[in-house]
């Protein structure tokens, strides 16, 4: 029974389900790579990541608990958990000329495609809803990090501070995903067809914003 819409006549609500969702992921990942070693004094690091996940979960994710009604004929739809592409570069040095003694430099930059949406529309009626397949914005975060290390006969004090999101690039990570119901006449109307016309609006962001992290480590 639908455990969202109440239960049998003369009983309360009947709260059903059950683990019957699946998922699954094909991806191709490549990677580039320059070890850092102490002789050279810097290493790169450089991977791309492809991946088509799908689901059979209602909800489009991977939620443990998945509500059992559809499920005769739920098929396999676009998870909103995972970017389609990804890519992320990560570099570090030290050791170099212009660098004093003991001081590492760090670099990382993410890019990715934007996860998938689940927009729910009901534009042909109310009784005709469906799920559509939405696009989320691009992730993009550059990070930096230094440290310097100072030794004291066999002891190592070291000092290191990370800057997140260096640019403060704002990355959504929630939108409003109502397709909206049949449009009235003279109205106008979202590009699923729906009359609510703040679909796609962002509400929530994903990452960090930017962000200061400072570690202080002693070694004895």
């Amino acid at each position: 029974y639908d455990p969202l819409f109440g239960g049998p006549n003369g009983y309360g609500n009947l709260i059903l389900g059950d683990f019957v969702g699946r998922s699954k992921t094909d991806s191709v990942f490549v990677k580039l790579e320059k070890p850092y070693t102490s002789g050279s004094g810097w290493g790169v690091n450089l991977a791309y990541t492809y991946s088509d996940a799908q689901t059979t979960h209602n909800t489009w994710n991977n939620d443990l608990f998945d509500f059992t009604y559809g499920k005769t004929t739920r098929g396999w739809n676009p998870s909103t958990l995972v970017d389609r592409h990804r890519l992320v570069a990560a570099g570090v040095m030290d050791g170099m000329s212009f660098l004093p003694t003991g001081m590492t430099l760090s670099a990382k930059v993410t890019l990715a495609s934007g996860m998938p949406r689940k927009i729910t529309s009901c534009a042909g009626g109310w009784d005709k809803c469906l799920f559509v397949k939405g696009d989320a914005t691009s992730f993009r975060q550059v990070d930096l990090g230094v440290s310097q290390a100072l030794k004291f006969g066999s002891n190592t004090f070291s000092l290191r501070a990370d800057i997140l999101n260096v640019f403060n690039t704002t990355n959504y990570g929630s939108f409003d995903d109502w397709g909206g119901g049949p449009v009235a006449p003279g109205a106008p109307a979202n590009k699923f067809g729906g009359d609510n016309l703040n679909v796609g609006k962002p509400n929530d962001i994903r990452g960090n914003t930017r962000t200061l992290r400072v570690a202080i480590n002693y070694r004895f």
